[in-house]
């Protein structure tokens, strides 16, 4: 019964069968990867749990076949060293498969040094910062794109299950992030949808883009030599300002504004810059102590200087002191910066920080300081109410004014390119918001970014998440309201840490003689055990690779950017390569057994070959 079973086993049939059905395996696997990439075919074909089945069912044939020949003849010793190393070899293929770190790492000439390897698999990283806990999701991304219902993730031992529970819902190959804006019901906070026309290459050109007064990084809005602003007019006074500067009566270097105990005082800068302002009685005491048109902070010194007189970024210096509470003193001391609000710096002394806050409002109404002289500029005017206004000007030229309404374009006569600017919506009290849509790939961009769209739940509530590639989200969840946890989602190419560090020293591209065609690329690194701290240096070039630590380590590829030359490397850890190389000895000591170690056998084989044919 053991003998039967190992001839059906090991029988030549179903040697032929696994062969014709692993040899298809490989032609459609070749296909595949030419089509998709490496990173696919490995997931679908090479690190599949059948095709690692496959070829354990070819060892076990191979095995079977060299079993029922036991005991075996001095003249089978050669059939048996071969088989054995056929074995060996599959072992390894199997232990390589399933063991194996194959992944790429690129770095800068004379960069910092990369102590990771980027393996290809992506993976959601699921992180709590605070406790400095987190979970690896690894992603099939094969498996992600035929998903059709939510599927669970588990994070038990992660968060708590009444806080926060995960499902992912599908995965988009291609995403972007939009801008959405919405009427609200809160104070005037224009914004204006602008579409321009410009013709580019001979071909007509649509671009539309928000313009929001209340967001300084979305104020301006510049293509080639064209600049455009949006500015607020909450009054018809400041509307003239707008209209004809002449009309500012010293705001020049805007307002200052400041609210203590419910009420507003604005003071404008230019008036009243290096003197002590007395308000309220005499019991607010204001001085503004110094203007600064183009703020930095000095490196070597620390002090803040301005480094231009164009209002590019500007700020002001301030001290405000005043009675509190059973006559105490008070006071208030810091920079105020009119483009970013939220980044005042300033120091409260004997007073609660809910009860002052500070402001400065400046209206860039000059086109011809700063970034604006030598550009082509328009000011949009929204306001007030739904009026709509613009300043155009070239530079060096007069100013034009006029209305305007939704749709129409803007009389830019003479202009060397005429946008075909015009609003085409207005928004008196903007709510905006981003928002990740998925959006079909663009060939011509020549990259995309991937998004996972997660179902997060739990303490009453359900909402559906987008998380685009390599950038952070994240959220605050909670059991209760004592209880509260951030959680920081990633989705992201899976990194392993290497156990060494590898920095580039230096890349060379010599090039064939007379031609600029490239000969080779080669790469002067250096690595550096993390615990010993040794470091050695070795170039590596097409064909010549270096092992490190179970690593080897070869050239792949370079290319040239903003950053300087990068050098790409393809570091593989392959477990079963020893038993791949004992399964070669093993076959090559077997091959010369069966065809030199018993001649006359040989010789035997071969006369009666020779007879066989005679008589035939």
């Amino acid at each position: 019964m053991y003998k039967n079973l190992l001839r059906h086993l090991g029988s030549l049939r179903l040697a032929v069968v696994l062969l014709a059905v692993l040899s298809v395996v490989l032609i459609w696997a070749t296909f595949y990867e030419a089509h998709t990439s490496t990173e696919s075919a490995v997931n679908a074909f090479y690190g599949s749990w059948w095709f690692c089945a496959l070829l354990m069912l070819l060892g076990l044939n191979i095995a079977s076949a060299t079993l029922v020949r036991f005991p075996w003849k001095r003249s089978q010793y050669g059939f048996v060293l071969t088989h054995s190393g056929i074995l060996f070899i599959l072992l390894g293929a199997v232990v390589g498969l399933l063991g194996g770190r194959e992944g790429y790492i690129t770095l800068i000439e004379n960069g910092n040094s990369v102590d990771s390897l980027t393996t290809g698999n992506e993976i959601l990283q699921i992180e709590r910062p605070e406790d400095k806990l987190s979970l690896r999701v690894p992603l099939n991304v094969r498996k992600l794109n035929a998903i059709d219902h939510p599927v669970p993730i588990q994070t038990s031992k992660l968060i708590d299950a009444d806080s926060l529970q995960i499902s992912l819902v599908k995965r988009y190959v291609n995403t972007e992030e939009r801008l959405i804006v919405n009427e609200g019901y809160g104070n005037f906070n224009p914004a204006l949808l602008v579409s321009l026309n410009p013709q580019l290459d001979g071909e007509e050109n649509v671009i539309k883009e928000w313009l929001l007064s209340g967001d300084p990084e979305r104020q301006i809005m510049q293509i080639g030599p064209l600049l455009i602003r949006i500015f607020k007019a909450d009054s018809e006074e400041k509307l003239k300002k707008f209209l004809d500067p002449s009309n500012q009566n010293g705001e020049e270097m805007g307002i200052f504004s400041f609210v203590l105990k419910g009420n507003q005082f604005d003071l404008p800068v230019q008036e009243n810059l290096g003197k002590v302002v007395k308000l309220a009685d005499d019991k607010i005491s204001v001085e503004l102590k110094e203007y600064f048109p183009d703020f930095r902070m000095d490196t070597e010194s620390g002090k803040p200087i301005t480094v231009s007189q164009d209002p590019n970024n500007p700020v002001v210096y301030y001290e405000i002191t005043w009675k509190g509470e059973s006559d105490s003193p008070c006071k208030a001391v810091g920079f105020v910066f009119a483009d970013y609000p939220d980044l005042g710096m300033n120091r409260l002394e004997g007073a609660d920080a809910n009860s002052f806050e500070v402001s400065y409002d400046f209206d860039r109404l000059d086109m011809d300081v700063g970034i604006f002289a030598e550009l082509s500029v328009v000011y949009l005017i929204a306001g007030p109410g739904e009026q709509l206004h613009y300043v155009s000007r070239k530079p060096g030229e007069v100013r034009q004014v006029g209305v305007l309404s939704l749709n129409q374009i803007i009389p830019l006569e003479g202009w060397k390119m005429n946008p075909g600017l015009s609003v085409v919506r207005y928004v008196q009290s903007a709510e905006s918001k981003n928002q990740i849509v998925p959006v079909p790939i663009d060939e011509s961009m020549g990259f995309s970014r991937p998004a996972l769209e997660l179902k997060l739940s739990g303490s009453g509530y359900s909402t559906n998440v987008f998380v685009q590639w390599n950038r952070p989200f994240e959220i605050i969840t909670a059991a209760n309201t004592d209880s509260k946890v951030p959680v920081t989602f990633l989705y992201t190419d899976e990194k392993v840490s290497l156990g060494f560090s590898i920095r580039l020293l230096k890349f060379d591209m010599p090039t064939f003689e007379g031609t600029d065609m490239p000969a080779s690329y080669e790469s002067l690194i250096r690595v550096t055990n993390e615990k010993t701290g040794e470091a050695l240096e070795r170039k590596i070039w097409m064909n010549h690779p270096m092992s490190y630590q179970g690593y080897r380590i070869s050239q792949s590829g370079y290319s040239i950017g903003m950053q300087g030359r990068q050098s790409t490397l393809q570091l593989l850890a392959d477990p079963g390569s020893w038993l791949k190389w004992l399964g070669s000895i093993l076959m090559i000591l077997g091959i010369t057994l069966m065809y030199f170690w018993n001649p006359s056998e040989r010789k035997k084989i071969i006369i009666n070959s020779d007879i066989r044919n005679e008589e035939s």
